[in-house]
């Protein structure tokens, strides 16, 4: 079932709000975003507008409010048997997670693979560290190390423990995913649900893409260029960013959310291989996350 926007949220009203509330909150709305007194960009005025009105014409007339509360409904009873059917095959068969789709070994790798650059940059630590101690025992001992040895130790380069992020030039909180094609695809746990907010977004990117995000407790919803609504996967959550994927079929797009000091939209688009090819900034009204 498609519910591409939450009216309730386009108005800023809850889902118990009376006729007069709702006709208030879009008078409030129309005044602030027609497209004759909106300032900036006029094309996004012009569809904040049409949303605004698209929500009040729904919400003001009881027999189609009733409607569209029963499709809301029933739009997210749907996600969430599917999401629990999803993870109740999962828990079924372990194997199904490597192997299911292009995503999920994708996944694995990049846990793998940050697995093994931990390892060996420690190790590489260590060596070096051990290599470097070396001079200062000998002098102890009264005895000086080969030149070969002291040569050894000044051209052994240490071994990155972590990639720089592709996110963007600002620093990242030490839970960022790695850059490369694993960027946004971290498996770091998610924050508690008292800590997630719940709000809408509509952008419109750079390059003429429009898109909405729906968050409901966690959830979100995302309505990429017209296209009906999906239940989009959360593949990093923290204080400083939310990456979405599984957005469109082929998974060649993700959003991402920066939070904090360096708000902002940004849209990534994805190579068949995973890696980020384009970064395209967006413009949003509202706060999904």
């Amino acid at each position: 079932m498609r519910i591409d926007v939450d009216h309730y949220l386009v108005l800023g009203v809850p889902w118990t709000a009376d006729a007069a509330t709702v006709r208030a909150a879009y008078v409030a709305l129309a005044k602030r975003y027609h497209p004759d007194v909106a300032a900036g960009n006029p094309e996004l005025a012009a569809y904040n507008f049409r949303q605004i009105a698209d929500a009040y014409h729904t919400l003001s007339d009881p027999e189609s409010r009733t409607l569209y509360d029963s499709k809301v409904q029933a739009a997210f009873d749907a996600a969430r048997a599917t999401r629990s059917s999803r993870e109740a095959r999962v828990a079924a068969s372990p194997a199904y997670l490597p192997h299911a789709h292009a995503a999920a070994r994708r996944r694995s790798l990049t846990v793998a693979g940050v697995v093994l650059l931990t390892f060996l940059g420690l190790g590489g630590y260590l060596a070096t560290r051990s290599v470097s101690e070396r001079p200062a025992d000998s002098m102890l001992a009264g005895t000086e190390p080969p030149d070969e040895a002291r040569r050894a130790v000044k051209s052994k380069p240490l071994p990155p423990i972590a990639q720089p992020s592709q996110f963007g030039p600002s620093p990242r909180p030490t839970s960022a995913p790695i850059g490369g094609g694993a960027a946004g695809r971290s498996l770091t746990p998610r924050l508690a649900s008292a800590e997630v907010t719940e709000g809408q977004s509509v952008c419109v990117a750079a390059d003429g893409a429009r898109f909405t995000l729906v968050n409901r407790g966690g959830e979100p919803l995302v309505t990429y260029n017209g296209v009906q609504s999906v239940q989009a996967s959360v593949q990093f959550f923290d204080r400083h960013l939310v990456v979405l994927t599984d957005i469109v079929p082929s998974d060649s797009i993700m959003i991402v959310i920066r939070r904090g000091r360096e708000r902002g939209t940004l849209l990534y688009y994805v190579n068949p291989a995973g890696a980020i090819v384009q970064t395209i900034a967006a413009k949003c009204e509202g706060q999904a996350y």
